[in-house]
């Protein structure tokens, strides 16, 4: 499922910034659809595994990943975390570099 997570998001977050609507489905609506959704919530609103599973299971309380999903899922939140303090990293550096100019 990794690989269509970039895509995946990128589709909700478009539809969501032209005001459509978007429809996540698979044949339960238990696992598949749940960790497309789980991983559009962490990249785009900044939530790790555990947040986003809770969000999702106030909308909708049989979700359940499994565990093929799931260790994606946590894979995938790492990712997004290293990414996430690469830029804090370069953002700090950028106001150094700044404060040493003035």
């Amino acid at each position: 499922m990794t690989p269509y997570f970039e895509q995946a998001c990128e589709f909700i977050e478009e539809a969501r910034q032209s005001k459509s609507s978007v429809l996540v489905h698979c044949v339960c609506g238990v696992s598949r659809s749940t960790t497309l959704c789980c991983a559009y919530l962490m990249k785009h609103h900044s939530m790790t595994v555990e947040q986003a599973l809770v969000q999702l299971r106030t909308r909708r309380h049989i979700i359940q990943p499994n565990n093929g999903f799931l260790r994606q899922l946590i894979l995938y939140d790492e990712q997004l975390q290293i990414e996430q303090a690469s830029r804090d990293r370069a953002a700090v550096n950028d106001i150094i570099e700044h404060l040493e100019n003035i």
